[in-house]
């Protein structure tokens, strides 16, 4: 787990209950700590869940349609999963989509989609290690990123060295004084950056700036201290020799990315952008995000650290008007004297929430402090035009600042059986698509 001086460098700066001592504890002893199933509203996956509940997997049509199978996995990130199943079902590169990235280190379970036919024979089940497929049905339309409500978590934190009493006190106090905040900070979590190389969000802000060479060096070569020691010596050797003809022999097998820019800068004369062009679509778009998520964070941090209230607007904000399922829509106003006590009245009721930008090319700030944090990471919201790579350039979007849990239950104590002496505790808690549990988790822990 990465300290808090390293989650500091990704904008996670602040607590939002920092009056309150946590439990201690460390997370992922096992994957089974760690469990994540996700929850869904479209209708036709509901239908086809209900029915796959009640029947079992149906038959695979024949004729060409979009397959949609469940996929339980453990010890194995999102796109490494998806990229090795195009590849075991014979299926072209990106051909997987999903509804959004699941934790490597956990047990998670979730829905993906292809497009299969005839001429793609299918079983209903497939066993890999690490990844388990299941058929569930055909749907009419491809689940994109998003399509979900959110996920349902049920967390054990172990090594807790307080006792029970101690240890249920906090939990309860940690989570009134984040009902009475409104919820927790809607920080994006260390895997948005990386939970072992953090760094995704570096690399985006060299692209941002056509600094492709120094993106593609950053992704190679950086060593981090959670890496594998065959990978900081690849990395290393790979540094002091730049010979990446030779790096292709040495490079461990699991940094597969790393073998396809170096194959890249082969093919292509050293040519870092058509190198970079390489990597899966999927994991391209990535490294902008990030950067776009470090500026989010930053944003959450100074806006506490200036004690501007998270509960309410001010004049300047926007405020995002949240649908029947509690989500936001697309509909937002910007908060003005006129309108301001009504739109505050609005979020008291549940009804609409205070965003902040993920800051594109077309996002407007009236807010002071976010242009502050622009000039000091010299970016601005026309940087995120970017020519060179059109597909990976952003207009924007707003985010709400504040998460509140759907549901949260906290178990009982017990003896932690990994750890003599010790105590554990299972959370079980819902939240809305987009929000971390990571974020959530740290809260109580205080680590």
């Amino acid at each position: 787990m990465l300290s808090q001086s390293d989650l500091e460098k990704l904008g996670i700066e602040r607590f939002t209950t920092p009056n309150v001592t946590g439990i201690k504890g460390s997370l992922r002893e096992r994957y089974s700590d760690f469990i994540v199933n996700e929850l869904h509203f479209r209708e036709d996956i509901l239908d086809l869940l209900n029915r796959f509940q009640a029947h079992g997997s149906p038959s695979i049509p024949k004729e060409r349609t979009i397959s949609c199978f469940q996929m339980k996995k453990r010890g194995i990130d999102t796109i490494t999963a998806m990229n090795l199943i195009e590849r075991l079902l014979n299926l072209r590169p990106n051909s997987i989509s999903c509804a959004g990235m699941k934790d490597k280190q956990a047990v998670t379970s979730q829905l993906i989609s292809f497009r299969s036919g005839s001429n793609l024979p299918l079983n209903t089940h497939y066993d890999f290690k690490k990844i388990t497929l299941t058929y569930i049905g055909h749907l009419k339309k491809m689940i994109k990123i998003g399509d979900l409500l959110g996920n349902n978590f049920s967390i054990t934190v172990r090594r807790i060295p307080l006792e029970d009493e101690e240890t249920t006190r906090i939990v309860k106090q940690v989570h009134n004084e984040m009902r009475n905040f409104g919820g927790f900070m809607n920080y994006f979590g260390s895997q948005r950056f990386g939970d072992i190389r953090p760094n995704t969000h570096l690399i985006g802000k060299y692209i941002l700036r056509n600094e492709i060479e120094e993106a593609i060096n950053e992704y190679l070569l950086a060593i981090y201290p959670f890496e594998n020691e065959d990978d900081k010596n690849a990395r290393a050797k790979l540094a002091k020799n730049a010979d990446y003809e030779e790096a292709l022999k040495y490079f461990p097998k699991r940094l597969n990315f790393e073998k396809k820019i170096i194959q890249g800068l082969l093919k292509y004369d050293r040519d870092p952008e058509k190198a970079f062009l390489m990597l899966p679509k999927h994991l391209q778009t990535i490294f902008v995000f990030a950067f776009q998520s470090y500026i989010f964070n930053k944003i959450l941090s100074r806006r506490n650290e200036l004690g501007i209230s998270f509960k309410r607007a001010i004049l300047g904000d926007q405020v995002i008007l949240l649908d029947a399922l509690g989500l936001p829509s697309k509909v937002v106003f910007e908060v003005s004297k006129k309108n301001e006590e009504k739109l505050n009245s609005m979020i008291e009721k549940g009804t609409a929430a205070i965003g902040t930008p993920l800051v594109g090319y077309e996002t407007k700030i009236k807010n002071e402090y976010v242009n502050q944090i622009l000039d000091e990471e010299k970016v601005s919201p026309e940087d995120f035009r970017l020519e060179r790579f059109p597909r990976l350039s952003s207009r924007g979007l707003l985010r709400p600042i504040l998460c509140s849990p759907l549901s949260f239950e906290a178990g009982n104590v017990m003896d932690d059986e990994l750890n003599s002496g010790l105590r554990k505790i299972t959370l079980k808690f819902k939240l809305p698509k987009g929000s971390y549990a990571t974020i959530l988790l740290r809260e109580f822990q205080k680590k």
